[in-house]
């Protein structure tokens, strides 16, 4: 079975854009992803630990980003995602079942805080099965200027639809805090 290389090209665009802007919002509010960074470790850790994590969580991301810029089909990007996205939801996971569901994820490109929840991990394992389609080998095909354009809008589809995505967890952890 092979992937027509336009959907596999989205599909690696689309993870180049998530963890481009993920790991730049945690640049922006970096003090307080800090803090986040220090609620998982259930305040065990120092601020300055925390700040050293941060950092290092935000390197990996932008790495991950800089490994989906090389060569579609290959497997080191699809292995760093899968990694770094599993490892965010068994974080969650761990932290929920400890009975933390009130941390905040960290994960938001919004300035709203967004608890973690088990959408949350669903929500990483759909991204995981995303990432899968990148294992599927790419048809031999040429793509045209025409291809070039439709990726860029499937790419811009995708990214619309994480951030609608967004938009209701949001909207429903704000509603559910009102109430």
């Amino acid at each position: 079975m092979t992937l027509d290389p336009l959907l596999g090209l989205a599909v690696q665009s689309f993870f180049v854009v998530f963890f481009v802007v993920s790991a730049g919002h945690k640049c922006l509010s970096f003090s307080k992803f800090s803090g986040i960074v220090r609620a998982y470790a259930a305040d065990r850790i120092s601020l300055s630990s925390a700040s050293v994590v941060a950092g290092l969580v935000i390197l990996t991301e932008a790495a991950v980003a800089a490994s989906c810029v090389f060569k579609y089909g290959d497997i080191t990007p699809v292995i760093f995602i899968v990694a770094l996205l599993a490892g965010y939801a068994a974080l969650i996971a761990v932290n929920l079942i400890a009975g933390r569901a009130s941390l905040d994820c960290g994960c938001s490109w919004s300035a709203q805080k967004s608890v973690i929840s088990y959408r949350l991990v669903l929500r990483n394992l759909v991204l995981i099965g995303m990432a899968a389609t990148l294992l599927v080998e790419p048809a031999d095909r040429l793509l045209f200027v025409f291809d070039y354009f439709a990726g860029v809008m499937f790419t811009s589809v995708l990214l619309l639809a994480y951030l609608f995505q967004e938009s209701l967890f949001s909207n429903h952890d704000a509603r559910k805090e009102a109430f």
